[in-house]
């Protein structure tokens, strides 16, 4: 299953947390992650995204069979806008 990952950039004390998540999330069988460009961009100045993490720009990857939010309303609203 493909995961698609949306994020903000004001996730600066909880960057332990989302090392965890991601390394659990591609630990699992069949399952692969994508992250929006700019989320990815971000993230990797700070923590190791898996090996094989895909990224894609704004709408959401094609086959991805579960979306994840992480930040805000403004997150929240941006991910809805890209599944609708």
């Amino acid at each position: 299953m493909l995961i698609a990952i949306f994020g903000n950039e004001y996730q600066n004390p909880h960057f332990s947390d989302l090392q965890n998540l991601f390394s659990s999330l591609a630990a699992q069988d069949d399952v692969s992650l994508a992250v929006e460009s700019g989320y990815a961009d971000y993230l990797t100045q700070f923590i190791r995204l898996p090996e094989g993490t895909e990224r894609f720009d704004g709408a959401l990857p094609p086959g991805a069979g579960l979306v994840l939010s992480i930040g805000g309303d403004g997150t929240c609203l941006r991910t809805a806008d890209a599944v609708a």
